[in-house]
């Protein structure tokens, strides 16, 4: 239990300490859009909370499937996850202006 504690920690230090990107809203000195930043800023620590949450939960249900033998329903959550980062790609990349 400790060592998965551990892991937690060490994941979420890590998500920390991504650098996040220059946004352009960020570079203005407009009052009303200041204000604009500092909701966004509330929203992201609003995602990384539920983000923690959401990880946890992942992980002890994984574990549990684990240890009941249920391994039909780790590959389920295994697709649903691969399935989930192809669809995310997909979608950044046809917002991404090149």
């Amino acid at each position: 239990m400790r060592l998965l504690v551990s892991l937690l920690v060490i994941i979420m230090i890590a998500i920390a300490r991504i650098p996040l990107p220059k946004l352009p809203y960020r570079q203005t000195s407009d009052p009303d859009l200041v204000q604009e930043s500092t909701v966004v800023d509330q929203d992201l620590v609003l995602l990384v909370l539920l983000s923690a949450i959401a990880l946890t939960s992942l992980v002890w249900t994984s574990f549990d499937f684990l240890l009941q033998g249920n391994i039909s329903a780790l590959i389920a959550i295994a697709i649903a996850a691969a399935i989930g980062k192809i669809l995310a790609g997909i979608l950044l990349l046809s917002n991404h202006p090149h």
